[in-house]
């Protein structure tokens, strides 16, 4: 139940409860509280159908009472990913997109700057047309040249940008997932990670609908799978 002039109430059978969630960000560590999320998968994807700021120790109790959880204390049933795994998740995401996005963001960006400062679309143009008169540039040598310089750099940009963005994912990643570990007990498959913004989820594993592995071309070439649960 929540709200003063505007009140909701959201009922969850206990049943029916296929996610909980339990984070703390660097503030959250240093107060010793955690956020509380409990799903059912028949909300809304992105919000949480229960959301609580509750002790560590509250988030704990009320996660062993809805999913029965118990404590990682058979090793046999325990996985810690290592940094070498973590590294090789990020290299081998897709980030094609990203980069595409990224210079669409950037076009749109520029497009906005002419519109901004009433500059015609083809002020650069006829800048570039006064710039090649002035140095007798009007070979068709010369403009093949630049033609080719330019697909040059071009190539070499985008090389550099993929190679950034490698390197930033895997630094991202690494921080993200770090001390990654999946455990089950009798009832759960629990999954933690992360130093400075920790997560632990408990998926109770009669509420588990399918498992999904993918590959893309390249956890192809390494013999990756990413999997969903």
């Amino acid at each position: 139940t929540k709200g003063f002039f505007n009140k909701s109430i959201t009922v969850i059978p206990v049943s029916k409860i296929s996610t909980i969630d339990i984070s703390q960000n660097v503030l959250y560590q240093f107060l010793n509280i955690a956020r509380l999320k409990l799903d059912s998968g028949a909300g809304d994807s992105v919000k949480s159908e229960i959301s609580l700021v509750v002790s560590m120790q509250r988030a704990n109790e009320i996660k062993n009472i809805l999913g029965k959880s118990k404590s990682e204390s058979k090793k046999e049933n325990y996985i810690k990913s290592s940094t070498k795994e973590i590294m090789m998740y990020a290299i081998t995401r897709n980030t094609t997109t990203i980069i595409i996005g990224t210079i669409f963001a950037i076009n749109g960006f520029l497009d906005d700057l002419l519109n901004l400062f009433n500059i015609d679309n083809n002020f650069y143009n006829e800048i570039g047309t006064k710039i090649s008169q002035s140095a007798n540039i009007g070979t068709k040598i010369s403009q093949t040249a630049n033609i080719k310089n330019f697909i040059l750099i071009a190539v070499i940009i985008i090389i550099i940008g993929y190679i950034i963005s490698k390197l930033l994912s895997v630094f991202y990643y690494t921080l993200k997932f770090s001390n990654f570990t999946v455990y089950k007990d009798d009832n759960c498959i629990n999954i933690k990670y992360g130093e400075l913004s920790k997560k632990k989820y408990s998926l109770p594993i009669n509420k588990i609908n399918a498992i999904i592995l993918k590959q893309n071309l390249m956890r192809q070439l390494f013999g990756f799978y990413s999997l969903e649960i």
